[in-house]
Formats: C-alpha cells, sequence, structure tokens
C-alpha cells in the first residue's frame, strides 16, 4: 500500500479491465478494416488516374467510388484511433500507480480527443463532395497530431510509474 499513489477501488479495476480487453479487440478489428478500406481506396485512386479531364460515366463511378472508399477509410481511421485511446484511458483508470490529479488530467485530454474524433466521423459521414471529405481527413488528421505525441506520453507514464514502483519496493525488500 505504501508505493501506490492512489486507491483503485477492485471493481473498477475489473471494470477497466475488461474496458481495456473490449478497447483491444475492437482496435484490432478497426485496424483489419481500416487496412482493408485503405486498399480499396488506393485501388480506385490508381484507377482513377486514367480518368483525369475524361468525363464519361464509368470514370464518373470510379469518382463516386473512390469518395465513398474515402470515407470507410476516413471513419475506420478515425475509430481506430479511438479504440487506441480507449486502451490508455483505461489503463490510466486502473493504475494505482499515477496520482489522482495526473490521472483525471490525462483522462480528460483522451476524453477531448475521443469527443473531437467522433465530431470529425460525423463530418465525415455527412460529407457530400470530395471537398468536403478531403476537409474531413484533414480535420482527423489534425486531431490525431495533436494527441499523437501526448498519447506515448501518457502511455510511457504508465509503464515508467508502474517500474518505478517495482525498483522502489525491491529496494526496500
Amino acid at each position: 500500500m505504501q508505493f501506490k499513489k492512489r486507491i483503485v477501488p477492485l471493481n473498477k479495476v475489473r471494470l477497466a479491465e475488461k474496458n481495456f480487453k473490449i478497447a483491444k479487440e475492437e482496435y484490432v478489428k478497426a485496424n483489419r478494416i481500416y487496412k482493408e478500406k485503405r486498399a480499396l481506396f488506393l485501388d480506385v485512386k490508381e484507377k482513377l488516374k486514367a480518368c483525369e479531364g475524361v468525363e464519361t460515366d464509368e470514370c464518373n463511378e470510379l469518382r463516386e467510388k473512390a469518395k465513398e472508399h474515402a470515407k470507410e477509410f476516413l471513419i475506420n481511421g478515425a475509430k481506430m484511433a479511438i479504440e487506441h485511446l480507449n486502451k490508455i484511458k483505461n489503463k490510466v483508470e486502473s493504475s494505482e500507480d499515477m496520482d489522482e490529479d495526473k490521472a483525471n488530467e490525462i483522462i480528460t485530454e483522451i476524453d477531448n480527443a475521443i469527443s473531437k474524433l467522433e465530431d470529425a466521423i460525423a463530418q465525415v459521414e455527412s460529407a457530400q463532395t470530395k471537398e468536403e471529405v478531403q476537409e474531413a481527413a484533414k480535420v482527423i488528421s489534425n486531431i490525431w497530431k495533436d494527441i499523437k505525441h501526448k498519447e506515448r506520453l501518457h502511455a510511457a507514464r504508465l509503464v515508467h510509474a508502474k517500474v518505478w514502483n517495482i525498483k522502489i519496493g525491491r529496494a526496500h525488500v
């Protein structure tokens, strides 16, 4: 008990562990779908190169397919990012090695990023034109750029807190 920075009720730890496993499974699923949708999008995008400046029914159909595949690709990319953030959030929620203020700060930051990503997903879903899809892609990219270095820092803090407490514990044994 002397090495713990906060007390997390056992039921909250178990719930967080369960949610972590679910987020991990959802992340793997989202990653697989993301890769599939990305491959479809890149395939159609490659075929579209032959349609530059051409206005045929076939080219218009390819453009429409590219837009739909891009939307699916972006949505799954955002979902994958959300599940990754959920994994970190669940680890922070169940960590007794991190003080309460720091844990709350990290959880709030992650919740804000998830909320922004969910809004960006809605923006992608409602996009009607190629330009709107591109704008939504920029939004998702910017959100990820803003949180990417922070999520790595948060994950590192979790590991550091755990390892540091183990070393202290061994030093006093």
